[in-house]
C-alpha cells in the first residue's frame, strides 16, 4: 500500500531569532530587529512553559505530503488555525488509472481491501465512460484514495499538533505524518521544539483521562494523589 513521504518545503529563516525577538517586544522597553541574538533559550523556554505561546505565531513551516489519504485529509483539516492547505481536487484530476500501490490502507486484510479498491476504481472508471462529470464519479472513489498536499502551520499550531497526532491513541496513519513532520522540524529550531512530541512529553502527564494508553500519569490521577498527600 502507499508509502507516506513528509518533505519540509520552506521555513521561516532563524526560528529562535524570530521568537526570540518577539518575546522581547512584549516584555522589554527596547527592542533591535535587526540584531542577532544568542542568548536566547531562557527566555524562549519561559514564554513556552507559561502558556505565553502567541509569540511561536511568527515562524511558519510548509510540507509537501505525498501517500496519504482522504481519512487523514478529513482529520488534518480540523486543525484550522495557523494553517494553510492545499490539496490535490477530484473535480479536476482523474483518478482512474490510479494504482493500488497509492491507495493508502493499514490493517490486517490486505487482500480483501485491495478487492474492494478495484471494483470502487472500476465503478469510478465506468462512470467517467458513460459521461459521468469527474466531480459527480468521485462519490464513488474510497477514503484511501491518494490525497497529496501542501501544508503550512506555524509553530505554536505545530506544538499543539505534535499533542494530539503524535500521541498513541492517535489513528497510525497520521501519527506517522506527525512523527516524520517532528523529525524535520527539530533540527530547525535549538529551543522551540525540544519537548515537542505527544501531549504527556509536553506536559508531562497524560490529559487523556480515561482513555490514557498508561504511559504516564493522568491529570486526575496526579490531583488525586495530591488531595491523598494534603487532605
Amino acid at each position: 500500500m502507499s508509502t507516506i513521504n513528509v518533505t519540509l518545503i520552506t521555513h521561516t529563516p532563524d526560528p529562535d531569532n524570530i521568537v526570540y525577538m518577539a518575546a522581547r517586544t512584549c516584555y522589554s522597553k527596547e527592542v533591535d530587529y535587526l540584531a542577532e541574538h544568542t542568548n536566547r533559550a531562557g527566555l524562549i523556554r519561559k514564554v513556552i512553559k507559561s502558556g505565553h505561546t502567541s509569540v511561536l505565531e511568527h515562524v511558519n513551516y510548509t510540507f509537501g505530503l505525498t501517500g496519504v489519504s482522504r481519512v487523514f485529509l478529513a482529520q488534518v483539516t480540523r486543525h484550522r488555525v495557523g494553517v494553510a492547505f492545499s490539496v490535490r481536487s477530484m473535480r479536476y484530476v482523474n483518478l482512474a488509472d490510479t494504482e493500488l500501490d497509492d491507495m493508502y490502507y493499514f490493517g490486517d486484510h490486505d487482500a480483501e481491501v485491495a478487492e474492494a479498491y478495484q471494483k470502487a476504481l472500476a465503478a469510478y472508471q465506468a462512470l467517467v465512460d458513460q459521461g459521468v462529470l469527474k466531480e459527480d464519479a468521485r462519490y464513488v472513489l474510497p477514503n484511501g484514495s491518494p490525497s497529496p498536499m501542501m501544508i503550512t502551520m506555524n509553530a505554536r499550531e505545530l506544538l499543539h499538533y505534535f499533542g494530539l497526532r503524535c500521541c498513541q491513541r492517535a489513528q497510525t496513519e497520521h501519527r506517522i505524518v506527525a512523527n516524520k513532520m517532528l523529525a524535520l522540524v527539530k533540527p530547525t529550531s535549538e529551543v522551540i521544539f525540544e519537548k515537542a512530541g505527544p501531549a504527556c512529553a509536553q506536559l508531562g502527564y497524560c490529559p487523556e483521562g480515561a482513555l490514557s494508553c498508561g504511559r504516564v500519569f493522568t491529570l486526575d490521577q496526579a490531583i488525586e494523589a495530591y488531595r491523598r498527600e494534603h487532605p
